[in-house]
């Protein structure tokens, strides 16, 4: 007879399928008169698909928003320099880890931010001093 749990021949008198373990009488087995297809049939396989794990860099991808939230705020004294800041950090990090996309781009962000938070900060001093010297 056949284990109808496994599959697996055992004799008449055993109780328990020495392959799994399951009790068997004779709702558990399957008779010696059956063929092997009919086994098969009994115990279809599953067949389980391993899916890729795609790659995160979720620090690179923190430091590219971060990046463009400190361009965006870039005129706002203070809060520009802090965003460009973290931005920048988060990103070397990230430009340390795989994928390297986002992590690039928030450092290459991060410098253009820079940039312009010079600027800003160049030409409000400018701005300042003429009106100091025009007020003398």
């Amino acid at each position: 007879m056949y284990c109808i749990n496994c599959g697996k021949e055992t004799s008449e008198n055993v109780k328990f399928c020495p392959d799994c373990g399951i009790a068997l009488n004779d709702e558990n087995s399957i008779g010696e008169n059956k063929n092997q297809n009919d086994v098969q049939n009994a115990f279809p396989q599953t067949i389980i698909l391993k899916q890729e794990k795609k790659a995160t860099n979720g620090i690179g991808t923190a430091g590219f928003i971060i990046a463009l939230c400190s361009l965006v705020f870039s005129w706002a004294p203070g809060v520009g320099f802090i965003l460009w800041l973290l931005g920048f950090i988060f990103s070397m990090v990230g430009m340390g880890r795989q994928p390297k996309g986002l992590a690039t781009a928030g450092f290459v962000i991060s410098l253009i931010s820079l940039v312009v938070i010079i600027l800003i900060i160049i030409f409000f001093g400018a701005l300042f001093s003429a009106i100091l010297m025009n007020a003398k």
